[in-house]
């Protein structure tokens, strides 16, 4: 009789995870997901996908194509791509879908891809463009923040009751982080990134460098964070292969189970 753990893989010392099929997907992709931008929203809800045709045909008049499919891979509807450079795709609460340009405009669709409205990230996106995104979700509702080419962060915290924020100067910032999320803690909004070994964050008046307890001085440079979805729980990476997890508010480490 096999050993009922055998298709487990160890993570640490004492815990265990496996990976189980629970049904394959119905789409045909003829491309690579990491040649695309894709976005899925919460619980189950659909994904779209920007995949560029253009490169697979080679043809100057051909155009991205945003397509829409359900959790399980049923095409929904699709579009050709016509606006301007994508950046992010991100869902909102109501699933609807945001699709944000590298000059700041963000435009919605409904899941049918069927426009509804647009907005802007502020003029100085005009200038300096928009390098990287992410859409977050808080109490207030559906949020998007942005870094610019100038190596500043701006955000709207609810894309339904505009109002835009730019966050405080990162010094000596001349590059993008390797990788940075957004928190909300007590009704605050802030933004947490990682430049090589230090970590930093940022609310609304100030710069902060801060250091998760308990993490080792040789873990190395941050490489991933990941935010737990009801915001409370915060996970590091490391080029070592160190993993941290524990509180957002940095305060401790999640204890072993």
């Amino acid at each position: 009789m096999d050993c009922y753990t055998a298709n487990w893989n160890p993570l640490g010392e004492e815990a265990f995870y496996r990976k189980v099929e629970l049904y394959a997907m119905e789409w045909g992709l003829r491309e690579d997901l990491r040649d695309c931008l894709v976005a899925a929203a919460p619980y189950g809800g659909p994904i779209a996908l920007l995949k560029n045709s253009a490169r697979r045909d080679k043809s100057p008049g051909a155009r991205p194509l945003l397509e829409i499919y359900s959790a399980s891979g049923l095409l929904l509807a699709a579009i050709p791509w016509k606006s301007g450079q994508l950046v992010q795709l991100g869902w909102t609460a109501s699933e609807d879908l945001l699709c944000i340009q590298e000059d700041g405009t963000v435009l919605i669709y409904n899941l049918f891809c069927e426009f509804k409205r647009h907005f802007s990230m502020g003029n100085e996106v005009l200038q300096n463009h928009v390098l990287e995104a992410k859409v977050f979700h808080t109490e207030y509702g559906t949020g998007v923040a942005i870094l610019t080419g100038a190596h500043r962060f701006s955000l709207a915290t609810n894309i339904d009751d505009l109002k835009l924020r730019r966050m405080p100067e990162v010094p000596g910032l001349q590059k993008p982080p390797s990788c940075w999320a957004v928190l909300s803690q007590d009704r605050v909004t802030i933004v947490l990134l990682a430049v090589g070994q230090d970590l930093y964050l940022l609310d609304n008046t100030s710069c902060s460098v801060v250091t998760p307890p308990g993490l080792s001085p040789s873990a190395g440079a941050y490489l991933q964070l990941a935010v737990s979805f009801n915001h409370r729980c915060l996970a590091l990476f490391t080029d070592t292969g160190y993993l941290w997890m524990g509180l957002a508010t940095l305060k401790s480490e999640l204890p072993p189970d």
